[in-house]
């Protein structure tokens, strides 16, 4: 917006469109934490985890599928650890959700944002594997690589703030903060 001018924001480049519907997202569809709520507690606690489970192998087919290409090696570990170890921690929060009223609230956000990080190398996987002009496997490559490298590693954090539980967040009193 900025490299536009203000000029840009109403009507005169197309970068104004493109921001007002990236900002529709969170205003129409509720807040993130809202929506990360819904997933865990509505839809992924509600029918334990097996939607999940579907997702998850279709992800680790995409990673299996994936070229013998060496470069590729990370993306393709880093998402079959990472949908073990979120069907382990999804086993986990199923089992401690109805002991733990505070749970969903305390962890959804971690969980919605881990199983955002494992989408998007999903979906490059998938890119990666299908055919296309040299030119545009080769982008392909170096944004999986880039995302392998720099962006894919966040699940550790989210995995982390996930299976602390809600402990963390409901021991901590006001007379603390």
């Amino acid at each position: 917006m900025q490299v536009h001018g203000g000029a840009g924001y109403i009507d005169d480049a197309e970068i104004s469109q493109v921001y007002r519907d990236a900002r529709i997202g969170p205003i129409f569809e509720g807040t993130n934490y809202i929506q990360a709520q819904d997933l865990l507690g509505r839809k992924v606690l509600r029918d334990r985890g097996e939607a999940l489970g579907e997702l998850l192998a279709d992800m680790e087919r995409a990673a299996h599928d994936l070229p013998a290409d060496e470069a590729l090696a990370n993306l393709r570990t880093g998402l079959l650890e990472g949908c073990t170890r979120l069907r382990v921690a999804t086993g986990q929060l199923i089992e401690a959700a109805a002991g733990e009223p505070e749970l969903v609230g305390a962890t959804a956000h971690h969980f919605l944002q881990w199983l955002g990080v494992l989408a998007g190398g999903w979906q490059l996987a998938l890119c990666a594997s299908r055919t296309a002009p040299a030119e545009v496997v080769c982008a392909v490559i170096d944004c999986a690589v880039f995302y392998s490298a720099h962006v894919l590693p966040r699940i550790h954090t989210h995995e982390a703030a996930v299976t602390f539980g809600a402990r963390p967040v409901t021991a901590a009193s006001v007379g603390d903060l």
